[in-house]
């Protein structure tokens, strides 16, 4: 679920300096631009915050298929006792923090937005009201006004989103102000990543075949078939070659090549708890919590599998042969760079403390006409 949650807000839309009206709501009256977060001149209030919080739990639920709006799901514990809510409060207050940081350095480093770029913003928004709310702006207001906000707001909603993309740019494109250096890849790699061998047996089905190709379904994906007992049998038996094998001694590293029907890399695989997401998140997330040399057999949907943690080399992400799994490392490396500066401006933040805890995931409705 962490992993979830902070894709989730990462992606999210961005409201910062906000004035909020002043309505009632059914989740508590809202005063008129209340502040619950300053930073200078730079503000949130408290109706936004509601709409904020309330967008990011739409998408959310709206997202993921294991998450529900319920008491269990919410007060249910990760390994470290921390509740689903509690992690997802943390990290949506962390992230409203973050973009009212943005918002005061998009001014100090003295970006601006074109006159046209805030006409594309005005036709996005447009359209949206055209799509979601058949063209009546009435009803946009609405859906706003319950959380203290209005359709001004809602505007000044996109504009920060492309305030934020701006500081980005400014800092790390091609052109930007912070170069990447090798040191700031060697520093992301050897905190984030992990290299493991592994052996896979597909003994969960077989691809279904036709004139020597595979069959394919119309999304793209290949057709399936159970196994027959033959080949069930077949697969069993190096099944046991391999558990015997490991038992006498051997490593996954050393029958890697031998026995995995995937021998593509023989240097071993490269991943991140965020780069997990591409390939199979059960297998890096047993990797990593292996020591060195040690080794985890495992069933997952594609058959069996045997992983052993490696030694994590000196710059493994430019060695030959790991170019696969470093493809995305420059975007991870900017975002965490990008973070941690916004976060080093948090102690600058005034906050109204009673009013930052008064909103939770628990305590307010989600807003499904904006997510």
């Amino acid at each position: 679920m962490k992993k979830q949650a902070a894709a989730l807000i990462l992606c999210a839309i961005l409201v910062i300096s906000l004035s909020a009206c002043k309505n009632g709501n059914s989740e508590g009256e809202i005063t008129a631009a209340k502040p619950v977060m300053t930073l200078g001149e730079y503000t949130i209030d408290e109706g936004v915050y509601r709409f904020l919080y309330a967008t990011y739990k739409a998408r959310y639920l709206s997202m993921y298929s294991d998450a529900s709006d319920t008491s269990a799901f919410w007060n249910a514990e990760f390994s470290d006792g921390v509740t689903n809510a509690a992690r997802f409060d943390d990290l949506v207050r962390d992230n409203i923090r973050m973009y009212l940081v943005a918002e005061k350095l998009f001014d100090d480093e003295g970006l601006s937005i074109s006159d046209s770029a805030l006409a594309e913003i005005d036709d996005y928004i447009d359209e949206l009201v055209s799509e979601r709310f058949d063209g009546d702006r009435g009803k946009l207001e609405a859906s706003l006004v319950g959380y203290g906000a209005d359709a001004d707001a809602f505007r000044e909603v996109t504009v920060t989103s492309e305030k934020m993309t701006r500081l980005f740019d400014h800092y790390f494109a091609s052109n930007g102000t912070r170069a990447l250096t090798d040191d700031d890849r060697s520093a992301y790699y050897t905190e984030h990543y992990v290299r493991f061998a592994q052996i896979n047996v597909n003994d969960a089905y077989a691809y279904v075949e036709s004139d020597g190709a595979y069959v394919q379904n119309e999304d793209g994906t290949y057709k399936t078939r159970d196994l027959t007992d033959a080949e069930r049998a077949k697969k069993d038996a190096i099944i046991s070659e391999i558990d015997d094998a490991l038992a006498a001694g051997e490593s996954v590293e050393s029958l890697y090549s031998d026995y995995s029907e995937n021998t593509d890399y023989p240097d071993g695989y490269y991943f991140s708890r965020e780069s997990a997401v591409s390939y199979d998140e059960k297998l890096v997330d047993t990797a990593f919590s292996l020591a060195v040399g040690e080794y985890a057999k495992l069933r997952t949907e594609h058959g069996t599998f045997w992983i052993e943690r490696l030694e994590l080399p000196k710059d493994g992400w430019a060695l030959t042969g790991s170019a696969d799994f470093f493809g995305d490392l420059d975007d991870a490396v900017k975002n965490e760079l990008f973070d941690e500066l916004l976060k080093s401006h948090f102690s600058e933040i005034v906050e109204d403390a009673e009013a930052v805890d008064s909103v939770s995931v628990k305590n307010l409705k989600p807003n499904y006409d904006l997510y």
